[in-house]
């Protein structure tokens, strides 16, 4: 009997820590989940690469509507360096996506096209995921 019992315990540990596991797990951003989409229906590297400009395109609309929400939240001086920070994420950008430029420029073959405006894409959409934590954060802590 004692064998049987051990058995159920074991098998319940086993669900209950499964099912943390998955409340645990990270939900996907919307824009995540269509450029992932986008990305495995690719037919040719063309299509890869479109999937990942339009990650691009909708990150940056993300970033921004994150910031213009910061904006109307922020009282003035949070958003001021929000605004200095904002400033200095752009050359921080732009010198990025040159040294990814500089680094895949020394690659031959096609299969480095998307890799590059994947890389690319992510240097916008760590910005926007980042603003948007700290959209959140304000929300949570203010009352807004």
């Amino acid at each position: 009997m004692k064998p049987v019992i051990s058995a159920i315990a074991v098998c319940v540990v086993l669900i209950l820590s499964c099912r943390a596991a998955d409340e645990g797990a990270e939900k996907k951003h919307p824009i995540d989940v269509k450029i992932g989409k986008l990305a495995d229906n690719a037919k040719s590297t063309a299509d890869s690469t479109d999937a990942y400009r339009k990650g691009l395109e909708l990150w940056d609309k993300e970033m921004n509507r994150a910031y213009q929400d910061l904006k109307k939240l922020l009282p003035g001086k949070p958003f001021a360096t929000l605004k200095a920070a904002q400033l200095q994420w752009i050359a921080y950008r732009d010198a990025q996506i040159a040294f990814i430029n500089s680094c895949y420029d020394q690659y031959e073959g096609t299969m480095y096209i998307p890799m590059r405006a994947s890389a690319i894409m992510e240097v916008t959409r760590a910005r926007a995921l980042e603003l948007l934590h700290r959209l959140e954060v304000h929300r949570e802590h203010s009352g807004q």
